[in-house]
């Protein structure tokens, strides 16, 4: 497998580690600005109506206890202090739960995906000299990283054949045509693969006239 643990999401072409905590903050924000809005809505629902209860309970409690208990106001009140503090932590730990959620979520999901976006848009250029696609093993997309890494590796390997093949072409140096155009297809390949090639001197007119200069003579 192509996957590493703890591999950090990228930047675009150079690949360094990223700086910022939303790979991509248009679509993180609005995608968690949902989640936490029905989060909020719904927690607020329930605790709107808990709280409605909880008060007439206690108004009747308070109205016993000041007839009956006098000495009971002061554990009521106390009582219902704790619990308006319980409720309002118990929303606040809610709504950051369920964004803490949405942001790993979006991570998760957005991750994979704008490295993989980074890659092709190299690959677009001409850029095979890359090296496969590495992501968290807790990312999605897995299956689909792991597709286009086989794809990746698969067209690269068939680049470095090709270029093989074209060195071990034995090209006449008399035909400019043939042999620069092969010159040619070495180099965009080597470019490609990020292989440096040697310079090879190529072959001059000069070389040319003075190979016709015998059959010339012969003529005469």
């Amino acid at each position: 497998m192509w996957l590493s643990k703890g591999m950090e999401h990228t930047h675009l072409a150079t690949f360094t580690r990223r700086g910022s905590y939303f790979l991509d903050r248009e679509f993180q924000v609005r995608y968690i600005s949902l989640v936490l809005a029905a989060a909020t809505l719904g927690a607020a629902l329930n605790l709107v109506l808990i709280y409605y209860f909880l008060e007439q309970n206690y108004t009747i409690f308070f109205e016993l206890a000041f007839s009956q208990a006098p000495q009971m106001l002061e554990h009521l009140e106390r009582e219902r202090f704790w619990i308006r503090a319980f409720s309002l932590g118990s929303f606040l730990s809610i709504v950051t739960f369920f964004g803490f959620v949405g942001f790993k979520m979006t991570s998760r999901i957005v991750g994979p995906l704008k490295v993989l976006r980074n890659h092709l848009k190299q690959v677009s250029r001409g850029n095979w000299r890359q090296q496969p696609i590495k992501v968290r093993d807790d990312d999605e997309f897995q299956d689909l990283v792991e597709a286009y890494n086989y794809f990746f590796s698969s067209y690269q390997a068939n680049l470095q054949r090709d270029l093989q093949r074209l060195h071990a072409l034995n090209i006449d140096s008399s035909n400019r045509d043939a042999y620069f155009a092969w010159k040619q297809m070495i180099e965009e390949k080597s470019s490609q693969l990020g292989v440096v090639e040697k310079a090879k001197s190529a072959p001059t007119a000069s070389g040319a006239s003075t190979s016709a200069t015998p059959g010339s003579r012969r003529a005469s």
